[in-house]
């Protein structure tokens, strides 16, 4: 029937039964009016029409686009948080950086120092001529506040 062409009679079945127009006359305050006629909703189509079909099909992509879109800004928000961060993280890494290169020049300052004392590396290099022991010294200090002496150095465990 949605290809079939309806002649009056049948389209006035379906409106009700034939009306006259209303007369358009002057209302309060002399507003012209046409009184309008009643709304009659237009059939549905089948549930097997290929519009209904169409529509859904386009419903359907609508809200995938929708949720597509809702995901998209979603990632976008997401992304920019993540180079906010990154950025953060490279200054931090910038500052610590430049922390590091000055511990580092001062570990290579401390260890010049020590390697000009006199006991640097000792109990690694030194080998007795006598008993051939490696690592085994020990040097007599004494307090220069109240002269008292003793020894320091490496002795071997006890057995």
């Amino acid at each position: 029937m949605a290809d079939a062409v309806l002649s009056q009679a049948e389209i006035d079945s379906l409106v009700g039964g034939q009306r006259e127009a209303p007369a358009v006359g002057a209302g309060p305050g002399g507003t012209v009016f046409s009184p309008s006629l009643p709304r009659v909703a237009a059939p549905l189509p089948s549930a097997a029409s290929p519009v209904e079909g169409r529509w859904a099909e386009l419903q359907e992509r609508l809200e995938n686009t929708e949720a597509v879109l809702r995901k998209t800004g979603e990632l976008g928000r997401e992304l920019h948080e993540a180079r906010a961060s990154i950025i953060q993280m490279q200054q931090v890494m910038q500052a610590m950086t430049a922390h590091l290169q000055a511990v580092t020049g001062q570990m290579q300052a401390i260890s010049t120092n020590l390697q000009g004392t006199p006991g640097y590396g000792l109990q690694k290099a030194f080998t007795c001529t006598s008993c051939h022991s490696t690592g085994f010294v020990a040097t007599p200090i004494r307090c220069t506040h109240c002269g008292q002496e003793s020894w320091w150095g490496y002795w071997p465990q006890p057995k």
